[in-house]
């Protein structure tokens, strides 16, 4: 069975996306957001699904500011809304208290947030796949996190879906090349 079909048969406490929903996609480029976009575009019409790809450029690469571009061009090629935001989080308080990584993600969240807020979206739809599920549960456990670890990535939050957190990477990457779909 192909992902399309899969995330169609999702329900919605599973990661499923409900009809009519309003979805703000985190779109970093990647083959991971890039095949959920692709997916969440071809379901739109049979779900009546509103979405928004959202990019924020941490400014953490040189190459970041192309990042953003291919995304926009992707999104214009396909007629999906696009917004994007630049910040330089590098050398910010944040990153200096929190560490780069905890840093840029606290800011990509608040982004995400503000655009669905703004919009009067539903939700923030994120690419997390079964590997990033595992990851989380093994990294918390080790953390001693006990009961409260083992819930891991949850699939839908009051304000987050994630349709692929059952979806090995694998599968993913053999989605985007059926496709013919590069990132």
């Amino acid at each position: 069975m192909d992902l399309l079909e899969e995330l169609k048969q999702l329900p919605p406490d599973l990661g499923g996306v409900a009809a009519g929903e309003r979805l703000v996609v985190a779109f970093s480029g990647g083959a991971d957001s890039t095949a959920l976009l692709d997916l969440l575009q071809r379901l739109a019409p049979e779900r009546a699904l509103q979405l928004i790809a959202a990019h924020l450029d941490h400014g953490l690469r040189s190459e970041s500011a192309e990042d953003a571009k291919w995304c926009a061009a992707f999104c214009a090629e396909r007629g999906i809304e696009f917004v994007t935001e630049r910040i330089e989080i590098a050398d910010s308080e944040e990153a200096k208290q929190l560490g780069v990584e905890a840093a840029a993600r606290r800011a990509r969240y608040e982004f995400l947030d503000r655009i669905r807020e703004s919009r009067g979206f539903d939700l923030v739809a994120t690419a997390h796949h079964r590997d990033d599920h595992i990851e989380t549960l093994l990294l918390w456990l080790d953390r001693g996190s006990g009961l409260t670890g083992m819930e891991g990535i949850r699939a839908r939050t009051a304000t987050r879906l994630r349709p692929l957190r059952a979806t090995p990477r694998q599968d993913i990457l053999l989605y985007m090349e059926a496709r013919g779909l590069e990132w």
